[in-house]
């Protein structure tokens, strides 16, 4: 306990700890918020369910064509 005590104090002492921290913290955050994407290849993949999109289509479905 004395060293999480120690550690709490120099944390609370130096503003660049507090700096680290934070910038960990909302790093870690954006990472955990950032956008999955994938890319398909029509070589594997092929779209078999597409909806409207302004004057193009967008593919909501696709199916697997194996290897």
């Amino acid at each position: 306990m004395k060293t999480i005590a120690s550690f709490g104090e120099f944390v609370c002492d130096t503003w660049w700890a507090w700096v680290l921290l934070l910038g960990a913290g909302l790093y870690s955050v954006i990472l955990y918020n950032a956008p999955k994407t994938v890319t398909l290849d029509a070589k594997h993949w092929e779209c078999t369910m597409a909806v409207p999109d302004g004057i193009s289509t967008r593919c909501t479905e696709y199916n697997y064509k194996g290897k």
